[in-house]
Order: C-alpha cells, then structure tokens, then sequence
C-alpha cells in the first residue's frame, strides 16, 4: 500500500481539524495538540490497514472511522461533546463533499490510475474554496456556537439535527 493513498485522508483531516480549531478553545498548547492529533492519526492509519475495502480515497466507508476522532477532540478542547459533535459533522459535510466530487472529476477524467488526478482535484477545490469557506462561513459559524447558551436549547437542538 502506498503512503501517497493516505494524503487524500490527511488532507481532509488537516482542514478539519484547522476549523475545529477555529471553532473551539484549546485546552492545551498547540505542539501538544498536533502531537495527540498525530498519534491518534498514526493509529487510525494503522487500523485501516487491516481493513477491507481499499484505500479510503476510494472507498469512503472508512470514513466512518472518523467518528474516533471525537476522542482526541474531546480530550483537547474544552467543550462539551455535544458541541463538538456538532463542529464535526459540519466539518465533514464540506470535507466530505469536496472529497466526493474529487472522486467523480477524477472518474471524469481518466479510466486509468485514478490517484494523481483526485489529489490534484482535491487540492484545487480545498485551495480555491478555502479562503471564502475561512472568511464567510466559519466565522458566522463560530459565532452561532460561541453564543449557543444564550439562544436557548430549541436552537441547540435544531442545529444539532440539521447538521
């Protein structure tokens, strides 16, 4: 198995956790939370390997597989994980989409290896979606969260459900 079949993986993995960070108050410093954030990774990795199904890239099943990761978060950040169930599946509705629609480009594009035009398309749409996804969305995102306790629990709720 090739290392380069993981960097569609951490690619995604990398935006949301920069988003989640964005999103919530860290516990401890930043060196620590890359350090966690890369053993956690390390394992998660390792357990995929044994699994059926191809490379994640391919087989978005694996995916799943990230639901783990509201471990590491909860333990690094300081809220409730309610709420960061919430970041999460925010995070990976962009991610997953883009992760989606890079596939099918890719599948567009060429019947042979599959790999180099899905990473090259994954990249672009990240790069170039990026800057306005920061701009736009996160902050009025991070603004609803932040001021979640004073809406009331019927807006917890709904954002809850709709994400």
């Amino acid at each position: 198995m090739s290392a380069l079949q993981f960097l569609p993986a951490i690619e995604m993995l990398v935006f949301n956790v920069l988003t989640v960070g964005h999103c919530c108050h860290r516990k401890y410093s930043a060196i620590r939370t890359f350090f966690v954030f890369g053993l956690f990774t390390a394992l998660l990795f390792l357990i995929s390997i044994r699994l059926p199904g191809g490379p994640f890239w391919q087989n978005s099943e694996l995916a799943l597989l990230g639901f783990f990761y509201i471990i590491p978060l909860r333990y690094l950040y300081k809220e409730k994980t309610s709420l960061l169930l919430v970041i999460m599946c925010i995070c990976w509705t962009y991610t997953m989409g883009v992760h989606t629609l890079s596939l099918q480009i890719a599948r567009l594009i060429t019947s042979g290896s599959l790999l180099p035009y899905y990473l090259l398309t994954e990249s672009l749409l990240f790069i170039g979606t990026m800057l306005p996804f920061y701009r736009q969305i996160v902050p009025k995102f991070a603004f609803i969260l932040n001021n979640i306790d004073t809406l009331g629990k019927q807006w917890y709720n709904y954002l809850s459900l709709s994400s």
